[in-house]
């Protein structure tokens, strides 16, 4: 239903015949551009020609007039992007027309700049330069004066689109925007940049995002609200690569600035407050992008992150690595917080603390080579908090939002996100907290337990690395994509994992559960597999092949989802088909490629060992199935019965991982001549396995929770994962598509939004230690979930009882004694039953585990017989 939908959506998409690029509000032409410096102080209450300044140097008058000229160009950029013209005081020009007038004189330098902005009363506003402080050498203007010249010219613009000073928003914009536009300006104009080689942390805009966006005190660092030019510059380039359908990315896009024409137009809040300038710029991002703040500042720090050392204008002193964690350090607070995963040791918890409207980071380093598959589980009793987070990877190219699961044992909800990272190699991690309304963003202390997929047997051989022998065409050669990164590396790593057959990805591990099934009758599961069922599958898989809940791109569920197709798509249709093809014959013709594995029914919480299960293993090419089964045949005489005789120990089993071993003797059933059996004759023993599993996420084959995509706010999600995956789409009229909205029921569940699930307490699960015997030490719950191993063990009992006793009676008639009413075998002693299963030439491992589990029954059922 979910792919249909999201087919339905794409063929509208493609469809779509209206198609008319999209409106921008133009603002009429400036009645000026020409700028005039006077010296003149706004403060006297003396006219300009009675006011007394200093005598202005050759050089000063030069550099002055350069200055004007300078305004000049800079208000024509300004005015070709659509900005409104400032309310500034205008007087006549040298020409005879009309000029804008700038104050040159000397005021107080205390906490003060040396060019600053004024609102005089309504909406009428005025530029000043201080003129005691140095703005010029030689007659040249410095390079930071012509900056100033154009933030502060910004400012104006800035002032245009406000009615009142009450409206004046917070400096992390104002600063923030004016900033990036100042430097922007000096660099189009003069192709000059004063950071560059001497001064990179400024220059990219390096400040603590690990603090809230808009709470510039709480960054401690001088001039932050500056520095937060970096976010809004992020957002031009966003604007920019999308005109060719591209993503901002590392490498340095020309940013459009012509966006904030657009963000102009949304409606100011009455009154200036930080949380008024949240709500501002999200809605303003949404008008502009398509989609709000919290997914457009996710996608920021998880890019930004990756700003060092690839933008550096100078080599590093200490060495690029050195540089890179310097730089996340200083940003995030440092990425300290890690977990290092084993083969043994395939999960770990990692303590996080993260600001409201902020980002922090972490590192995950999984084992081995070659891709692997990561799940990131957050457990929380607050499902808002959760789907408030978003987690991309370094540099931006995959960035997601979590699924969430519910109901959980124990209470609370799991918010879920799964990746493929490199083995081998630490992966770094951008976590970032920004509600759909990002007033109500909350400070959150995470435990985030990192987890890998993985499985292996004795008869299983992996290839985790792209083969010798080719396979799919480059994806770069055949993707003239390369300005848009994320799409590149999807395609990348599609094409090289067609060509692995991997025990490490999320599709190559799985379990599912039946809990509906009447249990056993009259039988025991180790001969018919009766009863209520967890499965267990482990499969050789392409690692390009990822499961629906991947995040492969950036966005929201659909988004992922729609990542994985357009991969596909760039990799090429037939030749997609045909890795595919290759890779699954391949595994077909493999010897132990599969092993499926079923078990009574267990839940959360157990641990504890079965010796009855039902194993089969991938016999390769030219073989059937391997199985778990006898060797030794049951029944005695006449008939056969060859019971399932795998052994699976669950080590672990929460809803972040179900982690165990497994193993067995094997026979392929379709080899052997029945017809040549003699009467109780074993099976050929034709293979042994040995091995183990790791599966994260394991609810995910669980019917009883229910799986929230997060939609974020507003209406529209499916638009929003749209114009991420397609942000050209933003610059056509697709708006009949709204209406079509597949996200609405991604996962098993709806499309979760603020609000939808309450506050739900988290109480501890319990860990059961499963025997056969009940252990009152235990927590109560485990009587519950220890269940299926007692059955199991009962089950064990009454077949061993069931076929021993006949043989005892056969073989061995006792006089004088007689069955039961119910027409059951007599008790016998414990020599008789033993003397049977040796006259029936059960072997003598066999006859031990026999005996041993004839012990423990006739304990729990009144003993053996004394004769």
């Amino acid at each position: 239903m979910y792919f249909n939908r999201l087919l339905y959506f794409s063929v509208a998409l493609l469809l779509c015949v209206a198609v008319t690029s999209a409106s921008r509000a133009q603002s009429s032409g400036w009645p000026t551009k020409e700028f005039l410096i006077v010296q003149s102080d706004p403060y006297s209450m003396l006219p300009d020609s009675l006011q007394s300044h200093h005598q202005l140097t050759d050089d000063e008058q030069t550099a002055l007039t350069d200055m004007e000229v300078f305004l000049t160009e800079v208000a024509e950029r300004y005015e070709h992007m659509g900005f409104r013209a400032p309310e500034l005081e205008r007087v006549e020009g040298v020409s005879g027309g009309e000029a804008y007038k700038v104050h040159f004189f000397d005021y107080d330098d205390h906490d003060t700049s040396s060019f600053r902005v004024r609102r005089k009363s309504g909406s009428t506003t005025e530029m000043q330069i201080d003129a005691s402080r140095s703005f010029q050498k030689d007659g040249v203007p410095l390079d930071r004066t012509y900056e100033h010249l154009a933030h502060e010219l910004f400012h104006l613009v800035q002032r245009a689109y406000q009615p009142s000073a009450n409206v004046i928003q917070n400096d992390w914009i104002i600063e923030g925007q004016a900033q990036a536009m100042g430097m922007h300006m000096l660099q189009k104009i003069l192709r000059k940049d004063p950071y560059a080689g001497s001064q990179d942390g400024y220059r990219l805009g390096a400040r603590p995002y690990y603090t809230p966006l808009q709470d510039i005190a709480a960054t401690r660092v001088p001039k932050a609200d500056y520095l937060t030019a970096s976010f809004w510059r992020y957002v031009g380039e966003v604007f920019a690569a999308s005109k060719k359908n591209g993503r901002a990315g590392v490498e340095l896009i020309e940013p459009d600035y012509r966006y904030l024409v657009d963000m102009f137009q949304h409606p100011y809040p009455a009154s200036a407050s930080l949380d008024a300038d949240l709500l501002w710029a999200d809605q303003g991002l949404r008008n502009v992008l398509g989609y709000g703040l919290d997914r457009v500042y996710a996608n920021f720090v998880s890019t930004f992150a990756a700003y060092v050392p690839v933008r550096l204008t100078k080599e590093p002193e200490h060495g690029a690595d050195n540089a890179e964690i310097n730089w996340r350090n200083f940003v995030f607070g440092g990425c300290a917080r890690s977990a290092d995963l084993t083969a043994t040791s395939i999960s770990a918890d990692i303590e996080l603390v993260v600001d409201a409207n902020a980002a922090s980071c972490f590192t995950v380093k999984v084992w081995g080579e070659g891709q692997a598959g990561l799940s990131l589980q957050i457990h929380s009793g607050d499902a808002d908090a959760l789907a408030a987070l978003r987690i991309g990877t370094l540099g931006g190219a995959k960035v997601g939002s979590p699924v969430l699961v519910a109901p959980l044992p124990g209470g609370g909800y799991l918010g879920h996100w799964r990746f493929s990272v490199e083995a081998g190699e630490p992966a770094v991690f951008i976590i970032s907290n920004v509600a759909a309304n990002p007033t109500k963003t909350r400070k959150v202390l995470l435990s985030l337990n990192a987890s890998s997929d993985f499985w292996e047997s004795d008869m299983t051989q992996p290839r985790q690395v792209a083969s010798a022998r080719g396979g799919s065409a480059s994806p770069a050669a055949a993707m003239p994509l390369a300005r848009d990164r994320t799409r590149e590396q999807a395609a990348k790593e599609f094409a090289e994992g067609l060509d692995t057959l991997s025990n490490r990805s999320s599709n190559s591990v799985g379990v599912s559960h039946n809990y509906e099934v009447r249990g056993c009758v009259g039988q025991a599961f180790a001969e018919s597999g009766c009863g209520p069922t967890t499965s267990i599958h482990l499969t050789l898989m392409p690692g390009a092949f990822a499961d629906g809940f991947q995040t492969t791109g950036t966005g929201g569920g659909l988004a992922q989802v729609m990542s994985q197709f357009i991969a596909m798509a760039d990799n090429g249709a037939f030749a997609t088909d045909r890795g595919l093809r290759d890779a699954f014959g391949e595994a077909a013709d493999m010897e132990g490629s599969y092993v499926h594995i079923r078990i009574p029914a267990i839940d959360y919480g157990f641990t504890g060992t079965f010796t009855e299960a039902i194993i089969g293993v991938n016999g390769g090419k030219g073989r059937g199935e391997f199985e778990a089964r006898g060797p030794a045949d049951l029944v005695p005489g006449r008939g056969r019965l060859f019971p399932h005789t795998g052994t699976v120990t669950i080590e672990e089993f929460t809803p972040s991982v179900l982690r165990g071993s497994f193993s067995g003797q094997l026979t392929d059933l379709s080899s052997v001549d029945f017809t040549a059996f003699g009467d109780d004759q074993a099976l050929p023993v034709q293979r042994q396995i040995q091995g183990r599993f790791a599966i994260t996420a394991p609810w995910e084959g669980d019917k009883r929770v229910t799986v929230y995509s997060v939609l974020g706010g507003g209406d529209g999600n499916a638009m929003a994962d749209l114009y991420e995956v397609f942000p050209a789409a933003r610059n056509f009229d697709i708006e009949a598509l709204t209406g079509i909205d597949p996200s609405t029921i991604s996962g098993s569940g709806s499309g979760y939004s603020v609000g939808m699930l309450p506050v739900s307490e988290i109480t501890e699960l319990p860990v059961c230690s499963c025997e056969c015997r009940i252990d009152r030490n235990q927590p109560r719950a485990c009587l519950k979930v220890c269940k299926p191993k007692i059955l199991a063990c009962g089950q064990a009992n009454q077949l061993v009882e069931r076929f021993g006793a006949s043989v005892t009676a056969q073989s061995h008639p006792v006089s004088g004694t007689q069955s039961s009413s119910s027409g059951d075998p007599v008790r016998p002693t414990r020599d008789e039953y033993i003397r049977g299963l040796i006259d029936n030439g059960y072997p003598p491992d066999r006859i031990d585990f026999l005996v041993g589990e004839m012990d423990a029954f006739m304990a729990e059922n009144g003993g053996w017989a004394e004769r």
